[in-house]
């Protein structure tokens, strides 16, 4: 990119040939210089923005991931318990769905109480 502007060549003619074509030349290999640096931090800043974006997916998922798993052993834990309870009868299920309700209704007037 660099060298587009220090050629030894395109300095030697134009410090040979009048002042105007000096100042075309040197404007013009200006304007390259500068196009190819935008050009090159561009691609920099989408390569980095692509990286982060990548980085916060990977982070994201497995996140997720994590979440299902906890998810997943408190259902089966739940299921675990329920079976237990059915196996213990049908009196053993209502006491459990009794407790249930009252600590629904213990959390539900607790969301009330203002603070």
């Amino acid at each position: 990119m660099l060298d587009r502007t220090l050629s030894l060549t395109g300095w030697a003619v134009d410090s040979l040939g009048p002042r105007s074509w000096t100042v075309r030349s040197v404007l013009r290999r200006t304007a390259r210089y500068l196009d190819d640096l935008v050009e090159a931090n561009s691609s920099r800043v989408a390569n980095d923005l692509a990286e982060r974006v990548a980085q916060s997916r990977a982070r994201l998922e497995g996140e997720l991931r994590n979440t299902l798993w906890r998810v997943t052993d408190f259902a089966e834990l739940a299921l675990t318990r329920a079976r237990v309870r059915r196996a213990e009868g049908e009196a053993a299920v209502q006491d459990e769905l009794r407790s249930i309700a009252s600590l629904r209704r213990d959390v539900e007037a607790l969301l009330q109480t203002p603070p």
